[in-house]
Formats: C-alpha cells, sequence, structure tokens
C-alpha cells in the first residue's frame, strides 16, 4: 500500500472522526504506521496511546507543514518502543526539519519520551515524563524550523 502524505492536522481530523479505529492492517497503514515488531493486533492500542499527543499539539506550523509516521522499534537488547517520526511534507521548503519523539523508550533512559532532531544529527536532545513537557519541547521547535528551515 502506497502512503498517502497527509498534514498533522490532516491526521487529527481523521483520528477524531474515528478513521483509524479499525484494527486491519489497511486501516492501521493509514494511520502511518510503517514498520512494527509487535503483532498487528497491537497497533490501535498503540495508537489511540500516541493519540493523547499528537491530538493535543496546537502549533500551526507543525499542524500544517509536517506529516507523521508510526514505527515500533526492536532493539535488539531492549523491550520494544515506539516512535513518532515528524517529516516535513515539502523538503524545499523546510530542509532538515525532521524530529522524532521516542516513547517508552527503555533503552538508557527512565524517561516516557525523547526527543531527537534531524538538526543534532539525531541525538537525544531532550528527556521527559511528561505530555505536557512534550508538547512545550516541540512548540519550541518551531521557530527553529519555521524560521532557519524555510529557504527565504
Amino acid at each position: 500500500m502506497k502512503k498517502k502524505y497527509i498534514t498533522v492536522r490532516e491526521w487529527i481530523k481523521n483520528y477524531e472522526a474515528g478513521k483509524y479505529d479499525d484494527s486491519s492492517f489497511n486501516a492501521q497503514c493509514s494511520a502511518g504506521w510503517n514498520d512494527w515488531f509487535c503483532p498487528d493486533s497491537e497497533l490501535l492500542p498503540k495508537l489511540k496511546k500516541l493519540a493523547k499527543l499528537i491530538t493535543r499539539i496546537e502549533d500551526d506550523f507543525i499542524l500544517d507543514n509536517y506529516t507523521l509516521t508510526f514505527y515500533n522499534i526492536y532493539p535488539l537488547d531492549y523491550p520494544l518502543y515506539d516512535q513518532i517520526f515528524f517529516d516535513p511534507i515539502n523538503r524545499k521548503k523546510i530542509k532538515t526539519g525532521s524530529f522524532v519523539v521516542n516513547c517508552d523508550h527503555p533503552y538508557k533512559s527512565k524517561h516516557a519520551y525523547e526527543i531527537s532532531t534531524e538538526r543534532s544529527d539525531w541525538k537525544i536532545t531532550f528527556k521527559c515524563n511528561d505530555i505536557d513537557e512534550v508538547l512545550d519541547t516541540i512548540h519550541q521547535l518551531t521557530p527553529d524550523y519555521g524560521l532557519l528551515g524555510m529557504i527565504v
């Protein structure tokens, strides 16, 4: 199935309308799952957990210029964890604006969330246990990506 890129705002609208409530393979791929190691039956519950963060994003720049992809990561020596990949829809407009939110990442961390950015060479730049802190950090990325990542 070829992935259709939609904005975060469109994703939230689809999610709230129940478009991703079906646990079928096609519905979950449509929601943005790209790669996973957990059973397919776990994707919908994981999506609902990730949506608690995504549906609270209020920054217009992120909402209108980014798309979402979800990964269920399998580190060889640690438990599975989930990742939300935020990627600019228009790479000509935003050259280095991708960022990742790792959720319940078990490797070298006791934090529920970690954020890394393309600009930091994917090094973890923020760790926390609170969704509000993650949202604040995402909002702080906006001026950086919105102004410095744009072609002027």
